[in-house]
């Protein structure tokens, strides 16, 4: 497929008097090592629908560049969820038409997909712990009928020292991964 390489010829235009350079790869490619480069952002532009059109890599602001990286990114997150989990997640967004009243559309108030996938997430990460470990996050944090540091102690000969280590460092580990 074709690529298209639009690079400004004055770094600091706006919107109207932009004059855009068309560069091949190779121009492109020798710009990118030459000074003028420098503190210049690029997005890839895909014709994502038909892959008809050509590629187009296109120079931007910086604040445009972030949020067509965050953009990649969320697409990027989604496919390897769908890969991981074998679902796709959906915004109810993307099925929302103009004649439709979006949010009205919800039945209920709270995300399904971030529950399931922090679900999904939290078993996996529960069948790669230690039989210790389980048993530890069971009896003083999952279980309804938790108990306390010192009775664990009285129960398994353990001193309490060791119990709140192993569980503030366990508690750790699980908040790490369900901050990200």
């Amino acid at each position: 497929m074709e690529r298209i390489y639009l690079v400004k010829r004055n770094s600091r235009s706006r919107t109207k008097d932009i004059d855009w350079i068309t560069m091949n790869q190779k121009e492109f490619l020798d710009f990118l090592r030459t000074d003028l480069a420098k503190d210049r952002y690029f997005i890839h532009i895909e014709d994502d629908i038909a892959k008809e059109c050509p590629r187009i890599v296109c120079e931007c602001t910086k604040e445009e560049y972030k949020k067509w990286l965050s953009e990649k990114w969320h697409k990027q997150y989604l496919l390897k969820t769908k890969k991981d989990i074998g679902y796709t997640v959906e915004s109810y967004n993307a099925f929302v038409s103009d004649d439709e009243f979006g949010e009205e559309m919800l039945m209920d108030e709270y995300d399904f997909t971030y529950e399931l996938i922090n679900k999904l997430a939290f078993e996996q990460t529960v069948n790669n712990m230690s039989e210790d470990e389980l048993f530890l996050l069971n009896k003083l944090v999952l279980s309804e009928n938790t108990i306390s540091e010192r009775k664990l102690e009285a129960e398994t000969k353990i001193p309490q020292k060791t119990i709140n280590n192993r569980k503030r460092k366990l508690l750790k580990f699980l908040k790490g991964i369900f901050e990200d």
